[in-house]
Order: C-alpha cells, then structure tokens, then sequence
C-alpha cells in the first residue's frame, strides 16, 4: 500500500510539472517593418541657423519733418499700425487748393460742355476745359496720396530690428525709417559643400530637430538653392520652417537631416540588433502576423551604415516584420506578441 501511495503521487506530481513545462509564455518582442523606400534614401546631417525670411526697411515716399516715432527697436507690432508719421499741414493746405481747383475745373467742364453741345463754343476750346480738368483731377489724387503718405503702416506684423532717425528730424524722401522683421515666415539656411551640391538634385525630405526641443522634428521645404558659392566656398541653402507654435527665433541653431534618393538596388536595410550568427550563417526571426509566432529566416548580408542599419541582398522583403531586439531568447515556431509603443530615447525604433 505505501509503495502504490508513493507511485501515486509521483505520477501526480510528474502530470503538475509537464503541464506547467508545456505551458506556452507569451514573450513579447520588438519589431522593424522593412520599408523599401525608408531602404533607398541616404540621410546627411547639416548644420542649419534660423533666419527671418525677410528684413523690410520702411521710408515715406515724400519728405517733411517727423513729428511721431511710435515704436521702439524690438517692439512688435500688428500689420496696418502706424509707426510713424510726418507733419501733415503742408499736405492739407495742398489738398484744400487742389479740391479747389478740381471744383473750379469740374464746373469749367461741364459748362464748355453743354456750350459745345448747343454749337455755341469750338471744338478747341472745349477740349482745352476738359484738358484742364483732367488736370485738375490728377492734382487732386495726387495731394490726397501725398497726404496719406505722411503716415508709414506695418506692411505686415513683426518686431522692429533697427531705427535710423529720431524723432522730430526732417526727413526725406526714400530715406528708411525703420526696419521690420517678419518673424512669421522663418526659414532655416545651411552651408553646403561643393560635393553636397552636386548631389542636391537628389534632395527628397528635410526634417530639424532644435537642441531646447529633442523630442520634437519639424518638417521643412526647400525654398532653393544658390548657384553662386559664398567667400568661404559654400552654397547656401533656404529651408522654410514651420514652427508649429514652439518658441523658435533668429539665431537658433538646428540639426537638419537631409534625406537623398539612391538607386534601387534590390536591397532592404535592418537594424544591425536584428541579425545573429549560427555556424557561420546570418539569420534574422521573421514575424508572423497571422500565427502570431516567428520563424528563422536566412540572410545575405551586404554593408553596414552609420545608423546602426544593415543592408540585406538576400532573404527579407519590403513589408516583413522583423525582430529587432531579444533575438537570442527566441526559438522556431515561438509565439510572441509585437509591441507596437514607442518611448522617446527608442532612436530608429531598435529598442
């Protein structure tokens, strides 16, 4: 009896273990999706500072004494405020004679016109009343612009980057006021090496990333490209940035990536974590999504790059979810789940 006891609860105890050995764990595992366009670009990384896109000088079209200066250097101002302002008597005394004159020529005209009409006047002397009219009106338009133009207004909302007179100064025409800074529109401009030059027609995608804000990339378009190089032998490239609201001003520096277009060349690229040796043959686990497990798959490796990427000749194809991380733990057929969340440090997606 005690011995059929012990067999009992050996077989028993044998039973409890095998289930908990035959119970599946379900690791999970960090996965690279092969993009065979991601494969084909080539990333060169620039050094970019911001600028305004534009710098505006503002000056009065007609000259006179400056009786209001409303601004001050580095104040922002609203498009349509006015920020300065010459003495505007002489241009209304010029108004009130010219809408006097046009009043005195507008009635000349219609009086020659209807004598003209009765045959009571020549044909030249009519036209000599509407020649004069004319006239007078052009006068008129003319004092009325000349009076408005006694008043400069910000042509767009930026702050103010320089004065060059002071208040009360007679001032003429053409001579700058002020000038304006449209803050905006800010653009990013890079320094390019001949080589990079030669290659900027191969320019697909430009991104920045500011050191006050690592986590953050800022798409940005190519505004265009100088042919001339600078003193220095550069060639200065415009980059139009959108801020998307971040605290980003003139002088900031920024990391610009600049993504160029290669030659298909039939070849995917992995994260080198990827990849592991066996008797002298690379592998890479391939992940199933239908049966939610991976498999081995064998690869032909051809080159490592800079970004910790490896390209593969042989054995993975555009849209194959690979393994990228825990590769040794893994064995054929294993069921796992992929983790699809991101954190921030997790670079290129390899951890």
């Amino acid at each position: 009896m005690l011995l059929a006891l012990l067999l009992s609860v050996g077989m028993f105890a044998c039973k409890n273990r095998g289930d908990v050995v035959k119970q599946d764990v379900i690791q999970p595992v960090k996965v690279f999706k092969v993009d065979a366009e991601k494969s084909n670009l080539l990333k060169k990384v620039f050094t970019g500072v911001v600028k305004e896109s534009r710098e505006v000088k503002l000056a009065f079209q007609i000259p006179g004494p400056l009786v209001k200066l409303n601004v001050d250097e580095g104040q922002f101002v609203k498009k349509g405020d006015v920020v300065a302002m010459l003495d505007e008597r002489d241009y209304q005394v010029q108004l009130a004679s010219a809408n006097a004159n046009f009043e005195n020529a507008k009635l000349q005209a219609e009086r020659y016109t209807a004598l003209f009409e009765k045959r009571s006047t020549s044909k030249s002397v009519y036209d000599q009343m509407q020649a004069a009219f004319k006239l007078a009106k052009a006068q008129k338009d003319a004092a009325e612009n000349a009076l408005n133009d006694t008043q400069i207004r910000a042509p767009f909302s930026g702050y103010v980057q320089s004065m060059f007179v002071e208040n009360f100064e007679k001032v003429g025409a053409g001579q700058p006021i002020i000038s304006l800074l449209d803050l905006n529109n800010l653009e990013l401009a890079v320094a390019l090496s001949e080589n990079d030059f030669i290659q900027n027609k191969l320019f697909t995608k430009f991104q920045c990333q500011f050191e006050n804000f690592p986590n953050k990339k800022l798409d940005l378009k190519l505004i265009d490209i100088e042919k001339k190089p600078n003193g220095d032998n550069f060639y200065k490239m415009r980059l139009k940035i959108d801020t998307k609201n971040m605290q980003i001003v003139p002088g900031m520096v920024a990391s610009v990536s600049t993504y160029l277009k290669t030659e298909k060349n039939g070849m995917q690229k992995v994260p080198s974590g990827s990849v592991f040796s066996e008797k002298g043959r690379s592998y890479v686990w391939k992940f199933n999504p239908t049966k939610k497990c991976v498999e081995r798959k064998e690869v032909i490796l051809k080159s490592f790059d800079s970004n910790g990427m490896i390209s593969i000749e042989k054995g993975v194809s555009n849209g194959d979810f690979i393994v990228s991380a825990g590769i040794h733990s893994l064995r054929e057929g294993q069921k796992v789940k992929m983790l699809s969340k991101k954190t921030n440090s997790n670079i290129g997606g390899q951890l």
